[in-house]
């Protein structure tokens, strides 16, 4: 079996992108599994798939869409009228991201 040509520095990269903290017992596993990950999916790419069409769905189900229609809701006056606190015809709430 081919072993793909990932170098421990490779893992330490993927590592510090994903922001993980990885033991050397950890990175060494991580470097066979991947390994092992992108040696089967080589195999998978040799194969000839020229007659195989694209399965995009293996359920059978399917999306059932509809028009969008717009309903007639509470009027601005009306939803504003409702609240304890408004400012120029807006809804007035406290802050809810403070300033770092």
């Amino acid at each position: 079996m081919l072993m793909a040509k990932l170098k421990i520095g490779d893992v330490k990269k993927m590592a510090s992108l994903s922001r993980l903290t990885l033991s050397e017992k950890e990175e060494k596993k991580l470097l066979n599994q991947l390994s092992e990950t992108i040696t089967y999916v080589e195999q998978l790419d040799k194969l000839d798939t020229s007659d195989t069409s694209p399965t995009y769905h293996v359920t059978g189900l399917r999306n059932i869409f509809r028009d969008d229609k717009v309903t007639p809701g509470f009027s601005k006056d009306d939803a504003i009228s409702q609240s304890k606190n408004t400012y120029n015809n807006y809804f007035k709430v406290n802050a809810l991201l403070n300033k770092s």
